[in-house]
Order: C-alpha cells, then structure tokens, then sequence
C-alpha cells in the first residue's frame, strides 16, 4: 500500500515538474527587459520602413560570434513579413515581442531565422531584434539592421519583392547608382546580383545596372 502510494505522489510530482519545464521553456522568450512595447508609433516606424540586415550577433555565455550580413526584411501591416527572398507571417505577444513563422520549415532552416524576438532599439533609422536563447538570459541573438535610403514603401507582398523603386530611372540615376561602392548600396536598400550587376524593380519595369 504505502509503495503504490509512494509511487503516485511521484508520478505527479514529475508530471508538475514537466508542467513547469515546459512552462519556462515557452516563457522566457517573454520575459526581457529590455524590451520595446509596441504602441501605434512604434508600430508604424516598423512597418513603414525597408530594412537592411547588416549584422548577425550569438552570444554565447559571454562569447560573440558577429557574421556580417546583407539582407532584406519588412513587416507589412496585414501581418506578413519578407525575409530575404522568402515570406511569412508575424504576430505580436503580449504586446512587445514578436513571433516569426515563415511559410516553410525549410525556409526557416535555410535562412536560420523565425521565432520570438523583442525589439530592443527602434527609430527611423535603426531597428535591432533580440531573441532570447536561455531563461538565464545569457545566450541570445541579435539581428542589427537600418532603413533604407532610397527604396520606397510600395509593397507587393503577393510578388515576393517587399517593394519597388519609386523614382525616375533616368541615365543620370544610373550612372550615379553604377559608381557606388558597397556601404552605398547597402545604404539605398541595393543588392548586388553575381558580382557586379544592381537589379532595380519599378512598377513596369526591372533595370539591370552593371557597377563600375
């Protein structure tokens, strides 16, 4: 008798403590303070911008890996998001964290992005994403990014390309575009394409620009 009893308080005794790994596994995503609440004019700068990733930083338990990156990013109003090349879908808990899902589980290997980031820094210019990695806060992923320069906010999220090129494409533009050098390009929200061709959409037309 007393073992069987011995062995039901401990099968519910290791149920809770089930219950309560579980619980801080899917809440301390939630849980940093240095968190930016997304009230309506932080969520208009964030989706009224092109963003630029330019630097991918992993601490790990006071250790940093920094890898430069060059990638596009948007968050479109009806709860879509482009990631470089690949889209999905975001949606804000507890009204400061974002969670990421693209539209594949291949996508997301692949690119090695999605999940719940807070947004730790946001203004015109900058914006940074922190994903938290441990409950002990001490490993984490931070995603460093600023606005475009040049690209405008017509959106064609249907299309895969988060927007278009809004102004005039004149010799004048191309010229001046074709002599840029990285940091430049990187600035306008321009991607060099194999190693010295720029791809430009605009409404009814796609520019191939070749850097000099």
């Amino acid at each position: 008798m007393y073992m069987n009893t011995f062995k039901y308080v401990s099968s519910i005794l290791f149920c809770l403590s089930l219950i309560s790994i579980n619980a801080q596994t899917r809440n301390f995503e939630l849980n940093n303070p240095n968190s930016i609440p997304l009230n309506n004019e932080n969520m208009k700068i964030l989706t009224s911008g092109y963003w630029r990733v330019y630097q991918d930083n992993v601490e790990n338990r006071g250790t940093m890996i920094s890898t430069q990156k060059n990638i596009s990013m948007c968050y479109y109003p009806d709860g879509t998001f482009f990631y470089n090349g690949s889209t999905g879908a975001w949606k804000i808990l507890e009204d400061q964290y974002i969670e990421h899902k693209l539209d594949s589980k291949e996508a997301e290997n692949r690119l090695n992005f999605g999940g719940v980031f807070s947004i730790t820094k946001l203004d015109n210019s900058t914006l940074i994403l922190t994903k938290l990695l441990t409950s002990s806060h001490d490993m984490k992923r931070t995603l460093h990014m600023k606005s475009s320069t040049i690209l405008t906010t017509r959106e064609q999220p249907s299309s895969g390309r988060p927007y278009f090129y809004d102004g005039t494409i004149d010799e004048l533009t191309r010229d001046s575009i074709s002599k840029m050098d990285s940091y430049q390009l990187f600035n306008a929200g321009l991607t060099i394409v194999g190693k010295d061709l720029i791809h430009i959409m605009t409404p009814d037309s796609l520019y191939i620009i070749e850097l000099k």
